[in-house]
């Protein structure tokens, strides 16, 4: 069965800035002019890179302060990319800078430590997932700072929270009034309305990764009732992203835990995957690997029809290289499958 077609089309390399070295949690954005911001949630620094140069300089530092962060977990620009938004998890503050200076304009609280990374646009309105919570979508309008928090989590996920959160948190994209989300231990796309109505699920079969077992709540469960350690049984929502074609993309990550005798326990990547659902939701063509190879999890970036990600690689001798790779996302060559339409919830 063919997947999408998921075609590398550049890559660049980036450099470290002389005042500080990088650490290994990062997340990034990039201007649609090629400006990239990196954010390490180690040190609390913000990088620029100019378009197309992998030589940054940093425009936030570590600390308290406006301006200043101890835990950035999720990029994005507004304002015509005039202005970088930064979700501080530690802080739980989303401050803005400007996109050039790096100095700051104003912040404010939000009531969630986690942003999800695939923001949708309604005009001057930004659309992502807040978790965890009582509800799924944050709703931020960048010019009077006015957030809400919107769709309430269905009672079947309240109920299973305890193994929800094993497997990350929703991300969720935006279309008119309907809201497309990729909830853990779902085993589709779920569907509300923007006023917090449940419409119901489309279905996302598995074909390479591990996808998500209709009895997976009850799996998990039981092992955790043996004492058993835990092994990832259900692939991790990482995007939704409506693409110019109209088409939705959904980006999974797969992930192997090794626990050792000092915890936390290890997890390795073992492997990216893309779906495309059709804009009727009638027709899905699913899993092509993403060929990316990186030393831990890299938060991507969709933008137009491209899905950037964030390698970082340390060789024998402990030299980090980092290099951001581009790839061109398409339904070429796809073997479409019926969805069966948007249906009651598959479990």
């Amino acid at each position: 069965m063919t997947g999408p077609d998921v075609r590398l089309v550049d890559s660049l390399q980036l450099s470290d800035p002389d005042t500080v070295p990088l650490g290994a949690r990062l997340v990034f954005t990039r201007s649609r002019t090629g400006v990239l911001f990196l954010a390490d949630a180690e040190t609390g620094v913000i990088v620029r890179y100019p378009g197309g140069s992998g030589t940054g300089h940093v425009i936030g530092w570590r600390g308290n302060g406006p301006g200043e962060f101890l835990g950035p977990g999720t990029l994005g620009l507004v304002a015509n990319d005039s202005l970088l938004a930064v979700v501080d998890v530690r802080r739980t503050y989303l401050s803005l800078l400007e996109s050039e200076s790096g100095r700051y304009v104003r912040g404010l609280r939000i009531p969630f430590p986690i942003a999800g990374h695939s923001w949708s646009r309604q005009g001057d309105t930004i659309f992502f997932t807040g978790y965890p919570g009582a509800r799924i979508l944050a709703q931020w309008n960048w010019r009077d700072d006015s957030l809400t928090t919107t769709v309430d989590f269905p009672e079947w996920i309240r109920q299973a929270d305890d193994v929800a959160s094993s497997y990350g948190w929703p991300e969720a994209a935006v279309r008119d009034s309907m809201i497309l989300a990729l909830i853990p231990t779902e085993p589709g796309l779920d569907l509300f309305h923007r006023d917090g109505r449940y419409l119901g699920q489309v279905r996302i079969p598995a074909a390479r990764r591990l996808g998500n077992p209709t009895d997976l709540v009850a799996q998990h469960r039981a092992r955790d009732g043996r004492g058993e350690p835990f092994v990832p049984l259900a692939s991790t929502p990482v995007a939704v992203h409506l693409m110019p074609s109209g088409q939705i993309a959904l980006l999974t990550v797969d992930l192997q835990v090794t626990h050792t005798a000092v915890p936390p326990p290890r997890f390795t990547v073992l492997g990216y995957d893309v779906s495309v659902v059709s804009p009727d939701l009638q027709r899905v063509c699913v899993d092509s690997r993403v060929p990316f190879v990186s030393d831990g999890m890299s938060i991507p970036e969709f933008q137009g029809d491209t899905l950037r990600m964030l390698a970082r690689q340390v060789s024998d001798a402990g030299a980090v290289r980092r290099v951001l790779y581009s790839y061109v996302i398409s339904d070429r060559g796809c073997e479409w499958q019926p969805t069966g339409g948007v249906v009651d919830r598959v479990r």
